[in-house]
């Protein structure tokens, strides 16, 4: 019955083979927004490439990324010639930050953009930037749950004349609140217009949360910069991101790191039979498209045939059939939460009701606040019932994927249920 909606391109049989049941785990697994269970076929692509480093003599195999920056590129719908492979997305957003620092249309005084409690890895970098170059961190407050303010009203609020950079993500990695980027990018987009070219912002977003789990069209979006790790959502190894950077941007960035491997010649097969350095050193030309951005090294002949067979599953899956399973499992959650009280009638917990389907945010209501229970004892209390999540912003995070079922939900619903004091232990207090 758990697994009774799952979606038509991922049945149960397939959901099983790939990761286990769910009812066999030994554990309820509500952390994906931190790290997927790898896929078995996926685990056993990376088995075998690891193998071949036993007879280095045979070669490495094929180079999976072609196929890689083909697969993500259909996942956003974009043209794999605007891919680019990182290690990281702090990587990511670094080579963004990096190019800035050297751009002589900022001014002192110029603004980026980012939110609150936003995952540091599209913080950190902006903060660097704006050390070097006196610019101003804005920095916007959440919106209350029941307020008339959203996300999309409050950084469109703090967009002004000023605005260099708008950095977000689609989804909020501790609430699972939504991010309209696509009402912001059409404000962005006017900006742009009614401004003169060294003074446009730039829209950059760590997809990190959303790619894989729900639909992302970078042709909607309209993005300068999208970077997304592929241990979460993409179901992919760790020390990967798969960066999306705009054509536009191409001939006017350099990558983080200067190497032979993005450079017109280098994949040829004589370049170091030859000996490719003349006297002025090596060619130096970059290869076309976002190749250019790629990180430097080997391309790992291990984890990127696994990235390789992960993108071909979510692909096949769909992000659109994802999302619409997780919103079952989301739906079943906020109906329980609507129904536990504390012992004075108020809610015990509160959740963004028109957040995404994969990430829900559990905060204790100020109501249980008082009753001492805050967000740290409800990762205790989850954790001691083998219920695996983390704790965020002060709540927990609940992260759904195909491979949670609905007992899954009803596990958790019966321990925030436990926690919430009963009257007569409440009155002791």
């Amino acid at each position: 019955a758990g697994h009774a909606h799952s979606t038509a391109m991922a049945g149960v049989a397939e959901l099983a083979q790939e990761f286990g049941r769910a009812d066999e785990r030994g554990v309820v697994y509500l952390d994906t927004a931190g790290r997927s269970i790898i896929p078995q076929s996926v685990l056993d692509v990376g088995t075998a490439a690891l193998g071949l480093k036993r007879t280095p003599w045979t070669g490495m195999g094929s180079d999976p990324t072609p196929l890689i920056r083909e697969r993500f590129a259909q996942i956003i719908n974009t043209s794999h010639k605007n891919i680019a492979i990182c290690p990281s997305t702090a990587y990511a957003m670094s080579t963004v930050g990096h190019n800035l620092a050297a751009d002589p249309t900022l001014r002192a005084g110029m603004s980026v953009v980012v939110l609150a409690q936003q995952m540091a890895s599209n913080v950190m970098p902006w903060q660097r930037l704006c050390e070097l170059r006196d610019l101003k961190l804005v920095v916007v407050t959440e919106p209350d749950l029941d307020g008339p303010s959203s996300w999309a009203d409050r950084v469109l609020a703090a967009i002004d004349g000023t605005t260099a950079v708008v950095a977000l993500p689609a989804v909020h990695w501790c609430t699972g609140a939504k991010v309209d980027l696509v009402r912001i990018s059409a404000v962005i987009h006017a900006t742009r217009n009614a401004r003169p070219p060294a003074h446009r912002p730039l829209l950059v977003i760590d997809g990190t949360q959303s790619i894989g789990a729900m639909p992302f069209d970078v042709a909607v979006i309209k993005p300068d910069v999208v970077a997304c790790s592929v241990h979460k959502w993409l179901c992919g190894p760790y020390g990967v991101s798969l960066v999306y950077v705009a054509p536009h941007l191409h001939g006017r960035w350099v990558g983080l790191e200067h190497h032979e491997r993005n450079r017109v010649g280098s994949d040829h097969p004589e370049y170091d039979a030859l000996g490719a350095m003349g006297p002025t050193g090596y060619p130096a030309e970059y290869m076309g498209g976002a190749r250019r951005f790629d990180c430097g090294g080997r391309p790992n002949p291990v984890i990127l045939p696994m990235v390789a067979e992960a993108l071909q599953l979510v692909h096949r899956w769909t992000p659109s059939a994802v999302q619409v399973y997780c919103d079952r499992l989301a739906g079943k959650l906020r109906a329980g939460l609507g129904r536990i009280h504390t012992a004075d009638g108020d809610l015990a917990y509160t959740w963004d009701p028109n957040g995404c389907g994969h990430i829900v945010g559990v905060r204790p209501s100020k109501a249980l606040q008082r009753h001492g229970v805050t967000g740290l004892k409800l990762g205790e209390a989850v954790a001691a019932k083998s219920v695996v999540l983390s704790v965020r912003a002060g709540g927990l995070r609940v992260a759904f994927w195909l491979y949670n079922i609905e007992r899954d939900v009803t596990v958790l619903l019966d321990v925030l249920r436990a926690v919430v004091p009963s009257r007569s232990s409440s009155s002791k207090l």
